[in-house]
Parts: C-alpha cells; sequence; structure tokens
C-alpha cells in the first residue's frame, strides 16, 4: 500500500510517510493561482491533504491540487492524462487548467470545478438507502472496469504487500486499538492465504476510500475523486473502502449491479484490504488532520471485527 492508499502494489513507493517534502503556505497558493490562471482568487481556504497532495477552494468555485512531495509531480502528471480518457456517468475531476511548470514554484498544479458532495465516510451506512446507493456505485463500478485506460501489469494477489505490513499496520494503530482487537486482526491476517493464481486485472480507481466518493443528502452517488493512482489492478481492490464504510452487507447491494460474484478468496481479500484501509485511517497523522475519517474508522473497525465470525474472511454471503 504505497503512499498508504489502497492501492496494492503501487506507482510509487518512495515516501510512506505523511509528512510534506516542502512547504506551501495558503498565501503562495493564492498567488499561485493568480499569477498562472486569470482567476482573481478573492478567497481561498485548504480543504484537504493527503499523502501526496493539498487541495484548496479557491472561490467557492475552483479546486486547486498541488504535490506535497517530489513523487507527487508524476502521479498528478498521470492523473492529468488519465482523465482525459475516463468517461462515466458521475462528477469527474477533469482538469479545466493545467500548469505543467507554474511560475513561482516547481511543481505542477491542476484546478477542476469544485464537485458538489460530500465524503461518503461523513454518513452512516445505516442513514442512508444502501440498496439504491449500491445499485449507483455497482453500475459505476461496472463502466468503470470495462474501460481500457490503463497499461497492463504483472498479476499479483493485491493482499501480498499489505502482510508484509501488518506488523507496521498494527504499531500505527496500536494506540486506538484494544489488546483483543489486535489480537484478533493479527489471527485473521495470519489466516489469509496468498493467491498465486489470478484473475485478469481491469483498469481501476486504485484508491477508492470512502473519502473519494462523494454523495449528497439524500444518499444519491455524485461523484468520484483523485484519480492519481489510477491503475490495472484485481477489481476488487475498488471494493475495499466500500466494506470498510459498510459491511458485507453493503456490498451485497453492490453485485447484482456490477455483473460479478464473487468467490470465497475475492471475499477474503476484500475484507483483509478492508481492515487494513481501516487501520491506516487510525494512525496518528489521520487523528489530527482527517478527524472526521479517523472517527469514522473507529466505528467501523469495531462491527467489521464483530461481523468475521472465528476471523474466518473467506465466507461467501447468501
Amino acid at each position: 500500500m504505497p503512499a498508504r492508499s489502497i492501492n496494492p502494489d503501487g506507482l510509487d513507493s518512495s515516501n510512506h510517510t505523511w509528512d510534506a517534502e516542502f512547504e506551501i503556505s495558503t498565501e503562495k497558493v493564492a498567488e499561485l493561482v493568480r499569477t498562472n490562471t486569470e482567476i482573481r482568487v478573492d478567497s481561498i481556504r485548504a480543504v484537504g491533504e493527503g499523502w501526496d497532495f493539498l487541495s484548496y477552494l479557491i472561490d467557492e468555485e475552483w479546486i486547486f491540487r498541488i504535490p506535497k512531495k517530489w513523487h507527487g509531480a508524476d502521479l498528478l502528471v498521470r492523473e492529468h492524462n488519465l482523465m482525459q480518457s475516463i468517461s462515466l456517468p458521475i462528477s469527474l475531476p477533469k482538469h479545466e487548467y493545467w500548469v505543467l511548470q507554474p511560475t513561482g514554484f516547481h511543481m505542477p498544479m491542476a484546478g477542476y470545478r469544485y464537485l458538489r458532495g460530500n465524503g461518503l465516510h461523513h454518513f452512516k451506512s445505516s442513514d442512508l438507502d444502501s440498496a439504491k446507493l449500491g445499485k449507483q456505485i455497482g453500475t459505476v463500478l461496472n463502466l468503470l472496469h470495462q474501460s481500457a485506460f490503463t497499461e497492463p501489469r504483472a498479476k499479483t494477489d493485491p493482499c501480498s504487500q499489505l502482510l508484509n505490513e501488518t506488523d507496521e499496520l498494527l504499531a500505527e494503530a496500536e494506540p486506538n486499538l484494544s489488546r483483543k482487537q489486535q489480537k484478533i486482526i493479527k489471527r485473521i491476517f495470519d489466516g489469509y492465504v496468498v493467491r498465486k493464481r489470478v484473475e485478469d486485472h481491469v483498469s481501476s480507481h486504485g484508491d477508492l476510500g470512502v473519502e473519494h466518493v462523494l454523495v449528497d443528502d439524500s444518499g444519491n452517488l455524485m461523484g468520484i475523486i483523485d484519480w492519481a493512482n489510477a491503475q490495472s489492478s484485481n477489481r476488487y481492490v475498488d471494493f475495499t473502502g466500500l466494506w470498510a464504510w459498510g459491511g458485507d452487507e453493503f456490498i451485497v447491494h453492490v453485485l447484482p449491479h456490477y455483473g460479478r460474484s464473487p468467490i470465497a478468496e475475492d471475499w477474503a481479500q476484500i475484507r483483509l484490504m478492508g481492515l487494513g484501509y481501516i487501520l491506516n485511517q487510525l494512525s496518528a497523522h489521520a487523528q489530527s488532520t482527517r478527524p472526521s475519517l479517523f472517527q469514522a474508522a473507529l466505528d467501523w473497525l469495531s462491527t467489521r471485527l464483530d461481523s468475521i465470525a472465528d476471523c474466518n474472511v473467506y465466507f461467501v454471503p447468501e
């Protein structure tokens, strides 16, 4: 999970830390946008920080993404190129401003229209119509995975690297885990058997945490953001965050509209990677920088662990 994304194999694994490799102030971003575009910048505020990027809302209309690490430049260039090939019946962060070498800064920057909606993690699955949202997400994932906008890659079990990082994940999340939870998680991870044969890859989002899934107040799917880690991968990688949020029950609502039926090994992958995603949100940096996602992950963990009977991630729901 490079750059601590869901992405299992990684586009770049050079920096696994949260900290920025260089500093940039809100005032500096405003100056860059004024200098390199025709936007006046009457208002600006930081609206998000990820492992690789900082995001700013300009004049309540534009989102500008700027790398906070050196390898983020390559990721942003890649996202810019990929977004020109992706077409889905939802809102996408299409770059209307693209400045590869901005005056006054050493990294590229991209701007797209502010997409309406809130991250799915702001809602509890019990508060939304899971059948309706599952249909919408299943339909979009089906269309996405039928597309071919990424380069082929070697086929491996996407849980392999996650298993290698189990101890590190648990150490980072340990202050927020009970001893019982730690033992259960370790037992679950120890019980997973890496697959030697995996199915063909599809073009996937690659980092589909629920913070990247936008819904309106009625629970309708509005858009999907943050495509920098899109790549060819196992199709069920894109179910990771959805399972963390809604568990088996929500995935069951998605599948009829996705058009595939996961076998036991697929369910095991979805659950194991879902737990890895939750653990990522329980680290110290997440608690301080993304408190709403951190709190949601605390709630998800207890519920998901309770749902895995006898630590068996291979169970196939009826």
